[in-house]
């Protein structure tokens, strides 16, 4: 099921399947999806009773009134309510009829408590899961490399290895300052612009990564996408992240893919309690 590719967490995917607003392609795919997927088929088949219930019981009102809830704690105040009023003793002609109703009122609110859940932040996603590349060799393909620029590209490596970013930064500066800008080795415009990613300096980082993801003939065109990635997450932009992380999954041989699709599923999945 790829909700990947239309930025939909399974359960809003559920649910336009369910409410009748998918087209025919995306239909014939969540069934498919279904038919691989046991666990998946119960879960829609589950949704599909609870919003049945309520329909029959005219008690879809309730989740009208939930859209005027303005916090979390007002969901679970009503979701307390509800279940109190479940244990509450009833007439014995009532009883079956009203139980099913209630259960099934417990059973609406628990999901769309869930639905209202925050997903997690990007920045959060950022901290837990990115690390700085590891250096690889910096050779300098086709590019003019004067024996006096040798010393800072040393230092500059060593210094990158060594974690000391603003100083690997300001090494790799005076390289790319010296060169003619067609003449910088894309690896350097690369650990250049993670060097200033981790100094802060974001937007000049951006440019450098721009200009290799645009390079059709670099080797390092996908890592800087992937890099580009971070950057947005880091600066909290989930629908720029959620762009280029669905672009990398488009790429079925890419080398970030089995990343790219983990990362965006936790992008868009719902914390819990």
């Amino acid at each position: 099921m790829s909700t990947d590719g239309n930025n939909y967490s399974k359960e809003e995917w559920i649910e336009l399947y369910l409410s009748g607003k998918m087209n025919d392609l995306e239909r014939q795919e969540i069934e498919t999806a279904m038919r691989q997927d046991p666990s998946l088929a119960e879960e829609v088949e589950l949704m599909r009773h609870i919003i049945s219930g309520f329909r029959h019981k005219g008690e879809i009102a309730m989740i009208k009134e939930l859209k005027t809830l303005s916090s979390e704690e007002e969901l679970k105040g009503l979701l307390q309510h509800t279940e109190k009023q479940i244990s509450r003793p009833v007439k014995k002609s009532n009883r079956r009829g009203w139980y099913y109703g209630g259960i099934s009122a417990v059973a609406i609110l628990w999901i769309l408590f869930i639905g209202y859940q925050p997903r997690y932040t990007p920045s959060q996603l950022y901290q837990e899961y990115y690390q700085v590349p590891a250096y690889e060799y910096f050779p300098s393909r086709g590019g003019v490399d004067p024996d006096f620029l040798q010393p800072f590209i040393s230092s500059g490596v060593a210094y990158y290895e060594g974690g000391n970013y603003p100083g690997a930064a300001d090494a790799f500066e005076k390289v790319i300052a010296a060169l003619p800008e067609m003449d910088v080795p894309e690896e350097l415009w690369y650990y250049s612009a993670i060097s200033l990613v981790e100094t802060g300096q974001t937007r000049i980082a951006m440019q450098r990564f721009e200009r290799l993801a645009a390079c059709d003939t670099c080797e390092l065109q996908e890592d800087a996408r992937w890099q580009m990635t971070w950057v947005y997450l880091s600066s909290g932009d989930r629908a720029a992240a959620r762009q280029l992380l669905s672009s990398i999954l488009g790429e079925e041989t890419g080398r970030y893919t089995i990343q790219a699709k983990e990362l965006l599923y936790r992008l868009n999945q719902r914390k819990w309690f």
